[in-house]
C-alpha cells in the first residue's frame, strides 16, 4: 500500500533547563540573523514577562519560561530551519544550562468512515472490553521503547488518538526524548539535535506508515 499523505503535520522542540525568558524577542532574533526582517515585523501574540515570552512569527511559534523553552512549526518548508534556529540560538547562548530535549512530530490523517472505526479496533482489540463495557472505543494509546540513536538511547513515544481538527482523521504524535548529565549537557544536545534530526523523523514516518498501513 502506497503511502499515504498527512493532511497536517508539524514538527517541534523543547528543551529543559535554565533559560531567560526576556531574551527571546523577536528583535534578539532579528539582530542575531536567525529569523528575516519581514517576519519579525509580522510577529503576532507578542507576550514578555519576566516569567515568559511567547509570540508567532510567520512560520515559528515560540515560547520561552524559566524552565522551558518550546518552537514549533507547521509549516513542512521550514521543518529544517526549526532545527536551525534552535541550533544557532544556543550557539549563541551556549553556556545555557539544558538537560533535557525533545524531538517532536505530530500529524493528522483523515481515513475512511469505515477505516477510520477498524483502525481503533485493531490497535486496541475491543472484545476484552465489552464484558464490562457497552460501547468501548479507543480514545488515546501510548506505546513507549527506547531507540539507538548513534551512542545514545532516547526514550520514544508513540500516541495516537482521535484528531480534534480534521473529522474521521487520526492524530500521531512522537516524541524522541533525550536527557543528559553535566556540564557540556547542553552542547552534546545540540550536537544530539544536529546528527539525529533527520532519523528522528525518518522514524516516526516509518512508524505512522507501517500502522496506516495495516490490514484493519
Amino acid at each position: 500500500m502506497p503511502n499515504r499523505r498527512a493532511d497536517l503535520e508539524g514538527v517541534s522542540v523543547v528543551l529543559v533547563g535554565n533559560f531567560n525568558p526576556k531574551i527571546f524577542q523577536p528583535s534578539w532574533f532579528d539582530h542575531h540573523d536567525l529569523l528575516r526582517k519581514e517576519e519579525v515585523e509580522s510577529a503576532e501574540n507578542l507576550v514578555s514577562v519576566p516569567d515568559v515570552t511567547t509570540f508567532v512569527a510567520g512560520w515559528l511559534s515560540l515560547q520561552a519560561t524559566k524552565e522551558r523553552f518550546a518552537v514549533s512549526t507547521a509549516d513542512a518548508a521550514h521543518f529544517e530551519a526549526l532545527r536551525d534556529l534552535v541550533l544557532g540560538t544556543f550557539s549563541l547562548l551556549e553556556h545555557t544550562p539544558i538537560n533535557q530535549m525533545g524531538i517532536n512530530r505530530d500529524s493528522h490523517f483523515r481515513l475512511e468512515e469505515g477505516r477510520y472505526v477498524s483502525f481503533g479496533h485493531f490497535l486496541v482489540p475491543k472484545t476484552p472490553w465489552k464484558p464490562v463495557l457497552a460501547d468501548p472505543r479507543t480514545i488515546t494509546l501510548t506505546v513507549e521503547s527506547f531507540e539507538k540513536r548513534g551512542s545514545e538511547t532516547p526514550r520514544l513515544r508513540v500516541k495516537v488518538e482521535p484528531s480534534v481538527r480534521i473529522p474521521l482523521a487520526v492524530y500521531f504524535e512522537t516524541n524522541e526524548h533525550y536527557e543528559i548529565a553535566g556540564e557540556d549537557a547542553g552542547k552534546r544536545l545540540m550536537g544530539i539535535l544536529k546528527t539525529n534530526w533527520v532519523e528522528a523523523h525518518s522514524a516516526s514516518q516509518r512508524i505512522v506508515q507501517h500502522l496506516l498501513g495495516q490490514e484493519y
